[in-house]
């Protein structure tokens, strides 16, 4: 009898190498063609891969109602290592609608089923998740904490997952290594997730390598580096189809304008980024974006434009947001007028947002 691997097989490669459409073609072939006692769940992991497939491309209400199948079909199978993966996709979607309050249980549970299945790459994936939440907060003692909960070598029941992982794990470490302003040792990881994408062929998950290369260029002040990082990222996100890794590019691309004094450049970027946020739903992308156009306008001499689009942002906030905007906000209540309940508001922040390559 196949292994999940071997019957995805052709799907599996297709979702590596960034050719959603191939991919999807592959795995409703995959599916329809499916027969015998396997057929159940196999099908219920067809409805997980096509999810992943839809969330990769920002369409997330199609993935959600995907990976609701998949939980439902991995519950009526007692699966706990299935309904655990469904979980945790759930999650991920969650994130991307700036749900964070409804995305850590999803996560928490996750953990749970990957100890019941003895799934180490599920438990992997959920600590990995909830440790970039915290990274997020600011929170870097409690990330290492989670990060260092895991067991490897990872394994799954479908290798491809494991390999997944493992690199998205490497880029976790690689991302609190340069929030800790540590780039010696964050080159090293993104090195360490290059080289396994490569030996694994995960060319899709190299748009996010490419995006903590250039910020670890930019980190070092080595601009003409961090741009060639940023556009290959960003060809290869607009290749594949990866929205929401452009729209990390993009804002990455804008901040590198704006620290290279290149205001009118970050401008354009910037107001792609916010079309983008329109498109994919998402408030937290949009606030990210505002802010940093709010920069943009101060570093012009724009007083008035910089309050306008800062109090946008304030708009925009949640009572409990993150630790993004603290600059921006704090160099705005230097050089501009505003009331003392606003400028005591901008001490509150946002987060980056979290890539959508994870499985």
């Amino acid at each position: 009898m196949k292994t999940r691997e071997q019957v995805f097989e052709q799907a599996i490669h297709r979702l590596m190498v960034g050719e959603y459409p191939a991919a999807r073609v592959a795995i409703q072939q995959t599916v329809r063609g499916l027969r015998g006692p396997e057929a159940q769940s196999l099908t219920a992991w067809g409805a997980f891969y096509l999810g992943m497939l839809y969330r990769e491309r920002g369409q997330g209400f199609r993935a959600f109602k995907l990976f609701t199948e998949a939980l439902h079909r991995h519950h009526t199978l007692s699966d706990p290592s299935g309904q655990g993966w469904a979980l945790h996709a759930l999650g991920t979607i969650a994130c991307q609608g700036d749900h964070w309050a409804q995305a850590l249980p999803l996560f928490r549970k996750a953990v749970g089923l990957g100890h019941r299945s003895s799934d180490i790459s599920l438990v992997a994936a959920a600590l990995n998740d909830l440790s970039r939440v915290a990274l997020l907060e600011g929170r870097l003692q409690k990330a290492k904490q989670l990060l260092g909960n895991m067991t490897f070598p990872l394994a799954s029941p479908v290798e491809f997952i494991a390999k997944r992982t493992t690199i998205l794990v490497t880029l976790t470490w690689g991302r609190l290594a340069l929030e800790e302003s540590d780039g010696e040792m964050a080159a090293a990881y993104a090195a360490q997730s290059e080289e396994l994408s490569r030996r694994w062929g995960d060319e899709a998950v190299q748009t996010e390598i490419g995006l903590l290369l250039a910020e670890i260029a930019l980190q070092r002040r080595m601009g003409d580096l961090a741009v060639e990082h940023t556009r290959t990222a960003l060809a290869r996100a607009r290749q594949f189809g990866q929205r929401w890794v452009e729209a990390e590019a993009l804002l990455l691309a804008g901040r590198i304008a704006l620290a290279r004094d290149d205001t009118q450049g970050a401008q354009e970027t910037l107001e792609e980024v916010l079309g983008l946020a329109k498109r994919l739903g998402s408030r937290l992308l949009r606030l990210r974006a505002l802010a940093t156009v709010a920069m943009v306008c101060e570093r012009s001499q724009q007083a008035a434009e910089a309050l306008t689009h800062a109090r946008r942002v304030l708009r925009l906030l949640a009572p409990r947001e993150l630790p993004q905007l603290q600059d921006a906000m704090h160099a705005l209540g230097r050089r501009v007028s505003v009331a003392p309940e606003e400028q005591a508001l901008w001490k509150v922040s946002a987060p980056r947002s979290l890539s959508r390559t994870d499985p």
